[in-house]
């Protein structure tokens, strides 16, 4: 094994403190007027909670399995087809959006549009439950527990808890909620990033930075996996269904944002923490939790609160985008108070009913085709309004994230 415990001394008591002073600190930036009185800042943080789900908890053990020492290059990867496929969104916010609102866009268009709801909203229902689950999961790993009763409770509990404040207070009480789940999650993860860099030092100066893991042979199951792997960077497209509460160019700006923060992120943390998971040889949803301890006693109990607040702030953003999401497939008859509550009685009831971790391969491949639909619609417009060879390029670009998408969704491996 590559990674010993003479490799840091992370039973030292000033580094196992200076990393929650770390925490403490970042929250307290986190928590200042600036960001709490900022617009900008709220706009970010529904696609930022989204994005950064389960991903960060399962990224670095999953593209190791599946690519070895080359895991760093299949996220670098995955975060740039994420932000082409967000940038095909925020050219549908502003080109196509605002047609939809005046029913002024073509029949074809309005159609699609109105296809590709049935797709995200059964990706949104899977992946709410799927988040509290994972949240009730780590929270009785905190207490060394394994009961899917009580597990199944605590989800229920919270989910009534999201669909009541959603139902009574609206969207801006789930936004603040989702906030301070963020801000706290946020803080945690990059004290971790801190130590991780620290980590990597020590070991590149003690000469025990290596690479043992052995890579996997690639071929056409190698591609699948990967392909299954886009919900990762998923939850962008939550900034398209805030048009109640921030305008357009808002929402492009800070998804824009949110897909920068969260990317730099994630290749940070693969990149960083390859070396811990250089013997795994199969993951669970708590494997990060399994391993902190040998960058610092005290992560282990910090990632616990950072996963619990990253599942409670993203089923939290998926709620939001599901209850927007239903306003507009209404044609704004349904209120989005209302899309909360019924949102979380179907997350409660398929909760109890199915097995959450074996459907949410369903739930990546819907992102996925509601994608494709997104890309094939913004090819449509870009097509129609060309007008030089940038614009060319945009139209190459979308057609190349449609096929790209399509085979996603009908080629996609669950991992």
């Amino acid at each position: 094994m590559s990674v010993t415990s003479k490799s840091l001394s992370h039973y030292d008591a000033l580094y196992n403190f200076s990393i929650i002073i770390l925490a403490i600190g970042f929250a307290v930036v986190f928590f200042l007027k600036i960001f709490r009185t900022s617009s900008t800042w709220k706009a970010t943080v529904t696609p930022l909670a989204s994005i950064i789900g389960s991903g960060f908890l399962v990224v670095t053990p999953l593209f190791m399995l599946i690519l070895g020492k080359y895991a760093l290059f299949a996220i670098i990867g995955m975060v740039c087809i994420a932000y082409i496929m967000g940038y095909v969104m925020r050219y549908n916010i502003l080109h196509i959006e605002s047609g939809m609102d005046k029913l002024s866009m073509p029949m074809l268009l309005t159609g699609m549009e109105r296809f590709s709801y049935f797709s995200l909203g059964v990706a949104y229902l899977i992946s709410v439950p799927f988040y509290i689950k994972l949240l009730s999961l780590f929270f009785l790993r905190s207490v060394s527990m394994q009961n899917g009763m009580i597990s199944n409770g605590i989800a229920t509990i919270l989910l009534v808890f999201i669909g009541i404040t959603g139902k009574l207070n609206g969207f801006k009480k789930l936004e603040f909620l989702e906030e301070y789940a963020v801000n706290i999650k946020l803080s945690i993860i990059l004290s971790m990033l801190i130590a991780l860099i620290i980590f990597n030092i020590n070991l590149v100066q003690s000469h025990h930075w290596i690479l043992t893991v052995k890579t996997p042979e690639f071929d056409i199951k190698t591609i699948r996996e990967l392909l299954g792997t886009i919900i990762i960077v998923q939850g962008f497209e939550t900034s398209r269904f805030l048009g109640l509460n921030y305008k357009p160019e808002m929402r492009v700006q800070t998804m824009r944002y949110a897909q920068i923060i969260s990317g730099i992120i994630y290749v940070l943390f693969v990149g960083l923490s390859m070396v811990i998971f250089d013997t795994v040889t199969h993951i669970t949803e708590t494997s990060i939790i399994d391993v902190g301890a040998r960058i610092a006693l005290v992560l282990p109990y910090l990632l616990i609160i950072a996963a619990i607040m990253s599942q409670f702030s993203a089923a939290i953003a998926d709620t939001v985008g599901a209850g927007g999401l239903l306003h507009e497939a209404s044609l704004k008859r349904l209120k989005p108070e209302n899309n909360y509550l019924l949102i979380s009685a179907i997350a409660i009831i398929l909760t109890w009913s199915v097995n959450i971790f074996q459907i949410i391969s369903l739930a990546s491949r819907a992102f996925a085709f509601y994608y494709a639909i997104q890309a094939l619609e913004a090819t449509i417009v870009a097509y129609k309004n060309i007008d030089g060879f940038t614009s060319v390029l945009r139209v190459i670009l979308f057609t190349l994230i449609f096929f790209i998408m399509v085979v996603v969704t009908i080629f996609g491996m669950s991992v």
